[in-house]
């Protein structure tokens, strides 16, 4: 199951069992059919004219309709019917918001989820030389004090100062004209708003598509007040997976420089991404989303979507008294780089065809020759780049001899798959 994007002017009408997307392409207009049985849920990012038979047909399969404005905000859903609602979680999630001590201690919960994550990213660009302690320092010191909130407007107030500090922070790794000079919304007035806002209200879907497949109420929530949104619990889980999803799908395009002033429409009072901005960010957003992490206390690996689902139940289960809420960090991995001389083609191929076996899974780098201490420099700068921001640390290796260099990849790769070469 996949999302769908609709980032075109289009009219989705029903013919039989599937639904037609009529667009204009060049001169003539084009017909074609949306796969709706591979459909997790459509996103309408475009002006999108939703006829009753495809809305009848896509709320029967279950399938939500999120629509987002010009501007990347969100807009509102068209949602099916609850299927699993369950009377003693609908009146648990009541109970918890009512009583002030249970409501506190599950907001306070989000904020802590999603400022280790915040931690998490500015830590990573930490170890690649760039002058953060200030940043950790300070958010670190806001982070002891989370569970000494004692009301949620009071943990509000703390969590929009962390974030102020993390986005400040950026401009130490971000280029000038993507700087952070202060958020501002509806309408978006900078290029890295616009991307925000975007990404944002993506993940304010996906936390909302996820919420649809368990027994909890979306329009119940803890950290954000239920009337700032109809389906406000969305929002609470969003808080703890936007550092993850969109801090990371931005810091990759921009630092990439993937992104540009190329991507973005202005007029004199906002910054919009244009459609190749949108399409873009969408397949990187999508990528990330679809990036599989070992999910904690499960021995498998899942897709960030699925953290959400997994997120999601653990909520359920603290609700239902079976189990503490403990909010998800998802962690970089270890990288390890291998530099050596190899001058022999044969045994090359060897350690390529010894990764290929014992890392089939993650990328991987190796780097032949002599190389000088600049050289390696270049090498560590240029390693966040070659496996996506998915790394805590690096340890480089240095070796001259062959036969170490075998062992070491072998030592490494034997029952540990933490380790990417």
């Amino acid at each position: 199951m996949r999302n769908l994007h609709l980032t075109r002017n289009m009219v989705l009408v029903r013919e039989g069992g599937t639904i037609q997307a009529i667009y204009r392409e060049g001169d003539g207009l084009v017909k074609r059919t949306l796969p709706v049985e591979q459909v997790r849920a459509v996103y309408a990012e475009a002006s999108v004219t939703l006829k009753a038979g495809a809305a009848k047909l896509l709320m029967k399969r279950g399938i939500p309709v999120h629509f987002l404005g010009r501007d990347g905000s969100y807009l509102g859903t068209l949602w099916p019917r609850e299927h699993l609602l369950a009377g003693e979680v609908l009146v648990r999630q009541a109970e918890h918001y009512i009583d002030p001590a249970k409501r506190l201690a599950l907001a306070s919960r989000f904020v802590r989820g999603a400022t280790a994550n915040i931690l998490r990213n500015l830590r990573h660009y930490r170890a690649s030389g760039i002058p953060l302690d200030g940043a950790i320092s300070t958010i670190e010191g806001m982070h002891s004090r989370i569970d000494s909130a004692k009301s949620v407007p009071e943990l509000m107030a703390l969590e929009g100062n962390i974030r102020e500090t993390y986005y400040l922070a950026w401009n130490e790794l971000m280029p000038d004209e993507f700087r952070y000079t202060g958020r501002t919304r509806r309408p978006p007035r900078t290029m890295l708003d616009a991307m925000m806002s975007f990404g944002n209200s993506l993940t304010y879907a996906a936390c909302l598509t996820e919420l649809y497949h368990t027994q909890l109420n979306p329009t119940i929530s803890y950290l954000h007040e239920p009337s700032e949104r109809r389906f406000s619990l969305a929002l609470d889980l969003s808080e703890v997976f936007k550092p993850v999803l969109v801090d990371r799908v931005i810091f990759k395009l921009v630092r990439q420089e993937r992104f540009d002033e190329s991507n973005f429409d202005a007029d004199l009072d906002r910054v919009v991404l244009n459609d190749a901005g949108k399409r873009r960010f969408l397949e990187a957003y999508e990528e990330r989303l679809s990036m599989t992490v070992e999910a904690r206390g499960t021995g498998r690996r899942v897709s960030h979507r699925g953290l959400i689902r997994l997120e999601a139940y653990k909520l359920l289960k603290h609700l239902l008294g079976m189990k503490e809420y403990e909010p998800v960090e998802v962690g970089y991995r270890m990288y390890a780089v291998l530099v050596y001389d190899v001058a022999d083609q044969t045994r090359m191929n060897r350690l390529r065809t010894l990764l290929r076996v014992h890392m089939n899974w993650v990328q991987n780098s190796v780097f032949e020759g002599e190389l000088s201490e600049g050289e390696l420099k270049s090498i560590v700068m240029g390693i966040e780049g070659i496996i996506d921001h998915e790394v805590d640390s690096v340890i480089i290796y240095i070796m001259r001899s062959k036969d170490a260099v075998e062992r070491k990849i072998l030592g490494m790769t034997k029952g540990n798959t933490d380790f990417i070469i």
